[in-house]
Protein backbone atom coordinates (compact mmCIF):
# COMPACT_ATOMS: atom_id res chain seq x y z
CA UNK A 1 0.00 0.00 0.00
CA UNK A 2 1.23 3.49 -1.02
CA UNK A 3 1.85 6.19 1.48
CA UNK A 4 -1.66 8.10 -0.09
CA UNK A 5 -3.73 5.00 0.05
CA UNK A 6 -2.48 4.69 3.87
CA UNK A 7 -3.38 8.30 4.54
CA UNK A 8 -7.22 7.63 2.99
CA UNK A 9 -7.05 4.66 5.00
CA UNK A 10 -6.26 6.31 8.42
CA UNK A 11 -8.36 9.39 7.70
CA UNK A 12 -11.25 6.98 7.30
CA UNK A 13 -10.73 5.00 10.31
CA UNK A 14 -10.30 8.02 12.54
CA UNK A 15 -13.70 9.96 11.16
CA UNK A 16 -15.46 6.64 11.95
CA UNK A 17 -14.02 6.66 15.33
CA UNK A 18 -15.32 10.05 15.80
CA UNK A 19 -18.56 10.01 14.55
CA UNK A 20 -19.01 6.84 17.17
CA UNK A 21 -17.70 8.70 20.07
CA UNK A 22 -20.22 11.51 19.25
CA UNK A 23 -23.12 8.82 18.83
CA UNK A 24 -22.12 7.29 22.24
CA UNK A 25 -22.18 10.58 23.98
CA UNK A 26 -24.80 12.34 22.35
CA UNK A 27 -27.16 9.98 21.79
CA UNK A 28 -27.06 7.27 24.93
CA UNK A 29 -25.00 9.77 27.56
CA UNK A 30 -26.64 12.99 26.55
CA UNK A 31 -30.15 11.47 26.84
CA UNK A 32 -31.01 11.67 23.01
CA UNK A 33 -31.59 7.75 23.46
CA UNK A 34 -33.73 5.84 24.96
CA UNK A 35 -31.81 3.14 27.26
CA UNK A 36 -33.91 0.98 28.44
CA UNK A 37 -33.86 0.92 32.71
CA UNK A 38 -34.30 -2.33 34.53
CA UNK A 39 -33.76 -3.30 38.07
CA UNK A 40 -33.34 -6.43 39.84
CA UNK A 41 -36.81 -7.12 41.49
CA UNK A 42 -37.06 -7.66 45.38
CA UNK A 43 -39.09 -11.08 45.16
CA UNK A 44 -37.24 -13.56 44.27
CA UNK A 45 -39.95 -16.06 43.56
CA UNK A 46 -39.91 -15.03 40.37
CA UNK A 47 -36.27 -15.39 39.92
CA UNK A 48 -35.06 -17.96 37.42
CA UNK A 49 -33.31 -21.23 38.09
CA UNK A 50 -29.61 -21.74 37.28
CA UNK A 51 -28.93 -25.30 37.31
CA UNK A 52 -25.41 -26.58 37.31
CA UNK A 53 -23.15 -29.53 37.66
CA UNK A 54 -23.86 -30.29 41.82
CA UNK A 55 -25.73 -26.86 42.44
CA UNK A 56 -28.03 -24.40 41.39
CA UNK A 57 -29.24 -20.87 42.51
CA UNK A 58 -31.96 -18.19 41.62
CA UNK A 59 -31.35 -15.03 39.49
CA UNK A 60 -33.15 -12.52 38.60
CA UNK A 61 -33.93 -12.56 34.58
CA UNK A 62 -32.68 -9.04 34.31
CA UNK A 63 -30.32 -7.14 36.31
CA UNK A 64 -29.19 -3.65 35.59
CA UNK A 65 -29.92 -0.04 34.95
CA UNK A 66 -28.78 3.06 32.52
CA UNK A 67 -25.15 4.08 34.08
CA UNK A 68 -24.63 0.90 35.66
CA UNK A 69 -25.39 -3.54 34.01
CA UNK A 70 -23.52 -6.32 34.42
CA UNK A 71 -21.21 -7.52 31.46
CA UNK A 72 -22.80 -10.95 31.02
CA UNK A 73 -25.80 -12.52 32.06
CA UNK A 74 -26.97 -14.75 34.43
CA UNK A 75 -23.85 -14.68 36.29
CA UNK A 76 -21.14 -17.23 35.40
CA UNK A 77 -20.94 -21.07 37.70
CA UNK A 78 -18.85 -23.30 37.94
CA UNK A 79 -17.99 -26.42 39.34
CA UNK A 80 -14.58 -28.14 39.67
CA UNK A 81 -11.37 -30.36 41.27
CA UNK A 82 -9.10 -28.70 43.11
CA UNK A 83 -6.50 -27.20 41.37
CA UNK A 84 -3.43 -24.69 42.23
CA UNK A 85 -5.17 -21.49 40.84
CA UNK A 86 -9.18 -21.77 41.98
CA UNK A 87 -9.58 -18.12 41.07
CA UNK A 88 -8.33 -18.48 37.60
CA UNK A 89 -10.67 -21.65 37.12
CA UNK A 90 -13.51 -20.47 38.82
CA UNK A 91 -13.90 -16.47 37.91
CA UNK A 92 -11.99 -16.27 34.78
CA UNK A 93 -13.07 -12.44 34.37
CA UNK A 94 -11.40 -11.65 37.92
CA UNK A 95 -8.02 -12.57 36.96
CA UNK A 96 -8.15 -11.23 33.11
CA UNK A 97 -10.32 -7.89 34.44
CA UNK A 98 -9.17 -6.86 37.68
CA UNK A 99 -6.55 -4.16 38.83
CA UNK A 100 -6.67 -5.02 42.70
CA UNK A 101 -7.85 -8.35 44.12
CA UNK A 102 -8.87 -8.81 48.19
CA UNK A 103 -9.51 -11.78 49.61
CA UNK A 104 -12.73 -11.76 52.83
CA UNK A 105 -14.73 -14.42 54.44
CA UNK A 106 -18.20 -14.40 54.13
CA UNK A 107 -20.88 -16.68 55.19
CA UNK A 108 -24.34 -16.57 53.37
CA UNK A 109 -27.10 -19.32 53.72
CA UNK A 110 -25.05 -21.31 55.76
CA UNK A 111 -22.58 -21.73 53.42
CA UNK A 112 -19.07 -20.34 53.45
CA UNK A 113 -17.52 -18.46 50.88
CA UNK A 114 -13.80 -17.56 49.75
CA UNK A 115 -15.11 -13.82 48.26
CA UNK A 116 -12.32 -12.14 45.65
CA UNK A 117 -13.15 -8.82 44.62
CA UNK A 118 -11.22 -6.86 42.41
CA UNK A 119 -11.78 -3.51 40.27
CA UNK A 120 -10.51 -2.01 36.97
CA UNK A 121 -10.93 1.39 35.20
CA UNK A 122 -11.32 1.65 31.36
CA UNK A 123 -12.87 3.97 29.04
CA UNK A 124 -14.78 5.69 31.33
CA UNK A 125 -15.91 2.75 33.56
CA UNK A 126 -15.43 0.96 36.54
CA UNK A 127 -15.53 -2.94 36.14
CA UNK A 128 -16.61 -4.67 39.66
CA UNK A 129 -15.58 -8.11 40.26
CA UNK A 130 -17.13 -10.25 42.62
CA UNK A 131 -16.38 -14.08 42.73
CA UNK A 132 -17.63 -16.36 45.46
CA UNK A 133 -15.75 -19.57 45.76
CA UNK A 134 -17.14 -22.56 48.38
CA UNK A 135 -16.25 -26.14 48.91
CA UNK A 136 -17.70 -29.25 49.45
CA UNK A 137 -16.34 -32.90 49.32
CA UNK A 138 -13.14 -32.13 47.82
CA UNK A 139 -15.13 -30.07 44.85
CA UNK A 140 -15.41 -26.63 44.22
CA UNK A 141 -18.31 -24.24 43.04
CA UNK A 142 -17.97 -20.81 42.06
CA UNK A 143 -20.19 -17.91 40.91
CA UNK A 144 -18.90 -15.00 39.18
CA UNK A 145 -19.95 -11.29 38.27
CA UNK A 146 -18.88 -8.11 36.28
CA UNK A 147 -20.57 -4.83 36.63
CA UNK A 148 -19.75 -2.02 34.57
CA UNK A 149 -20.88 1.20 36.00
CA UNK A 150 -20.01 5.01 34.93
CA UNK A 151 -16.75 6.03 36.90
CA UNK A 152 -18.74 9.83 37.28
CA UNK A 153 -21.49 7.86 39.17
CA UNK A 154 -20.24 8.26 42.79
CA UNK A 155 -20.80 10.27 46.21
CA UNK A 156 -23.79 12.24 44.14
CA UNK A 157 -21.75 13.17 41.39
CA UNK A 158 -23.61 13.32 37.54
CA UNK A 159 -20.30 12.53 35.87
CA UNK A 160 -21.32 12.80 32.48
CA UNK A 161 -24.81 12.26 33.01
CA UNK A 162 -25.22 16.17 34.24
CA UNK A 163 -28.50 17.29 32.59
CA UNK A 164 -29.80 14.45 31.11
CA UNK A 165 -32.45 11.75 31.91
CA UNK A 166 -30.09 9.69 33.49
CA UNK A 167 -28.85 12.49 36.09
CA UNK A 168 -30.92 11.50 38.85
CA UNK A 169 -30.24 7.67 38.91
CA UNK A 170 -26.45 8.52 38.04
CA UNK A 171 -26.51 11.03 41.37
CA UNK A 172 -27.93 8.61 43.72
CA UNK A 173 -26.07 4.98 42.14
CA UNK A 174 -24.71 3.52 45.44
CA UNK A 175 -22.77 0.49 44.41
CA UNK A 176 -22.95 -1.07 47.68
CA UNK A 177 -26.78 -0.59 48.10
CA UNK A 178 -27.63 -1.56 44.24
CA UNK A 179 -25.73 -4.34 43.25
CA UNK A 180 -23.71 -5.79 45.76
CA UNK A 181 -26.79 -5.93 48.34
CA UNK A 182 -28.79 -7.65 44.96
CA UNK A 183 -25.52 -10.39 44.02
CA UNK A 184 -25.12 -11.50 47.84
CA UNK A 185 -29.00 -12.00 47.66
CA UNK A 186 -28.20 -13.86 44.38
CA UNK A 187 -25.35 -16.66 45.71
CA UNK A 188 -27.27 -16.94 49.14
CA UNK A 189 -29.61 -19.19 46.97
CA UNK A 190 -27.15 -21.14 46.17
CA UNK A 191 -27.76 -24.87 46.98
CA UNK A 192 -25.05 -27.76 46.88
CA UNK A 193 -27.36 -31.13 45.15
CA UNK A 194 -24.34 -33.76 45.49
Amino acid sequence: MNLKSLVIVTIIALLVAGISLWLNYYLVIRGQLAVLEVQAPEEISNWQTYNGDGFKFKYPEVFGANVWRPTFWPPKAVAFLPVQDIVGAGCPNLVTNAESRQLSDITLSGNKFSLYTGSGVGAGSLYSNYCYITEKNQKYYAIEFEIRSHTGCYNGECGAYCETQNEQECRNFDLKRDVESVIQKIVSTLSLIK
